[in-house]
């Protein structure tokens, strides 16, 4: 029962679902110099990461028998913490063939994941916490927008990134970034136990936590949601909570067991 609490339970929901299915999408297309692009939208811990590592998962790399070389279909990183050329590039040159590149120039360096991403035919660059472009100054951010439609409009690949509400909103003021990313799904926080209920009900299955009945009060449902704050992973780090603490419940998923749980949601930044 501890492995099932340690290992990740991927159980999927509307907008999981969504954003899996159009990256599915965009690797059937075929290249063009504009292609669509997905934003997806949310707070901190809501599950973008998720969903990243998820689609990642999904298509790794592969081998491309008649050429003789490595395939990556989905090229998927982190958006550097302070912004710069080389730390992207660099960052993407790891994620691609595993080796350091941060030696050299940017212009040395922009050329090697261009000739990269086409030879390994990537068709999807996937950027999480993107919102941390436009941090910066505003011309920083700019500029390193700029150098991620450059890389796509050379590749014609699509991009997904993920990010907060700042970058939801900054994406609509940027025009560029407003035209191409067309597709967006915003991660909103659950307030209502019946319109998730599908994916509480078979969380808690996978964890041990629902009873043999299948029955749960929709008065826990409501306060696990409201103790969460909508927030996805809160939700998620409840409920193994709960199924960590089963002595609590003796008679079930309660209120009264949940307040004696004395879940404290954490105050750091979230990368899920």
């Amino acid at each position: 029962m501890l492995d099932d609490l340690r290992q990740d339970h991927i159980i999927e929901y509307d907008a999981f679902s969504a954003a899996t299915a159009t990256a599915r999408e965009y690797l059937t297309w075929p290249r063009c110099v504009r292609p669509p692009c997905m934003a997806i939208v949310g707070k901190s811990f809501s599950g973008k990461t998720t969903i990243v590592r998820s689609i990642e998962r999904e298509h790794r790399v592969s081998q491309n028998m008649m050429a003789e070389q490595d395939v990556l279909p989905i090229l998927s990183i982190e958006t550097p913490s302070r912004l710069c050329e080389i730390r992207l590039y660099s960052a993407m040159i790891t994620a691609l063939i595993g080796v350091d590149a941060s030696a050299s120039q940017p212009a040395t360096l922009y050329r090697q994941v261009i000739r990269l991403m086409r030879s390994m035919e990537t068709k999807i660059l996937m950027i999480d916490n993107a919102h941390r472009i436009y941090r910066g100054p505003n011309q920083k951010g700019s500029e390193f927008a700029d150098i991620l439609l450059s890389i796509a409009a050379e590749t014609g690949v699509h991009m997904i990134l993920t990010g907060d509400e700042h970058f939801g909103r900054a994406i609509q003021s940027e025009s560029q970034f407003n035209n191409r990313f067309r597709q967006r799904i915003y991660l909103e926080p659950w307030r209502d136990p019946a319109e998730h209920s599908g994916f509480l009900l078979t969380y808690m299955e996978a964890v041990g936590l629902l009873p043999q009945d299948g029955r749960v009060d929709t008065a826990f449902l409501q306060e696990v949601l409201n103790m969460a704050k909508g927030v996805l992973g809160e939700i998620v780090a409840i409920l193994k909570s709960c199924a960590e603490r089963r002595d609590l419940f003796p008679t079930g998923a309660t209120v009264a067991g949940l307040r004696q749980l004395g879940y404290a949601a954490p105050l750091e930044e979230h990368s899920a």
